[in-house]
């Protein structure tokens, strides 16, 4: 198997630094965020958003997440990754250089949705140390629930999101 790693997309006064990526970058975000006008450009002048990109045995990037830092939170808005390449560990390596960046930055919690049919993701996430904090009927414009999941990055930061009985069964 290739090793894949993931590397913050740096913020650049000039988008046309990552140019040579760029469209492979909007690609995925666009399908992954249901967006079509998607613009990383744009997204990366907000002072608080934030994308990784995965990179593996091809020269361009095979998958992406975006995500926003808000506050003490780090909320990971998607996580994709191009479906022939899935299975390398794309997305493992996106959500831990997010998790680290996360820490880095002295926050408290990752938050993300995840589709509630998504038991890969939902595995993946897990393995992580993610907690389901509740589902969220009809989240996604096709009507599909999500599950939201946290992540605590210090002590009791994810406990006052959990309802009283723990995890919401799934």
């Amino acid at each position: 198997m290739a090793e894949v790693s993931a590397v913050r997309v740096e913020r650049v006064a000039d988008p046309s630094a990552v140019l040579a990526h760029k469209m492979a970058i909007e690609g995925y975000a666009r399908a992954g965020l249901e967006e079509p006008s998607f613009d990383l450009a744009h997204e990366l002048a907000r002072d608080f958003g934030v994308a990784f990109a995965a990179w593996g045995p091809a020269p361009a990037p095979i998958g992406v997440l975006m995500g926003w830092c808000v506050a003490d939170e780090l909320h990971v808005l998607s996580v994709v990754v191009d479906p022939p390449r899935r299975r390398l560990g794309a997305g493992r390596a996106l959500t831990e250089a997010a998790i680290e960046h996360a820490r880095a930055s002295g926050m408290r919690l990752v938050l993300l949705e995840v589709r509630r049919h998504n038991t890969a993701a939902i595995r993946l996430y897990r393995s992580l140390g993610f907690l389901a904090v509740r589902v969220r009927r009809a989240y996604y414009a096709n009507g599909d629930d999500a599950v939201e999941m946290g992540l605590g990055l210090e002590p009791g930061a994810l406990e006052a999101l959990l309802p009283d009985s723990g995890e919401p069964s799934l």
